[in-house]
């Protein structure tokens, strides 16, 4: 098994966390967006990982009470 070199992934990385807002309307629009840089499917993953990891969050306190936090503030 071929060890991975830690920055392999760098240029990738920086590339999904800093998508633009205008693209994560749509999941569609996001998906072309974000494989434009990938050669293979492994960075393709990799680049939606990393979307993924960056930009979701999650909020269990709503979650597990049903209380919903106000966004606007």
């Amino acid at each position: 098994m071929k060890a991975l070199k830690p920055d392999k992934y760098a240029l990738l990385d920086k590339y999904a966390r800093e998508t633009p807002d205008k693209y994560a309307h749509d999941k569609v629009v996001l998906a072309k967006y974000l494989q434009k840089p990938a050669k293979n499917d492994v960075e393709k993953a990799r680049l939606i990982f990393t979307w993924i990891a960056t930009h979701i969050q999650y909020d269990d306190e709503a979650f597990n009470t049903g209380k919903e936090k106000d966004e606007k503030r």
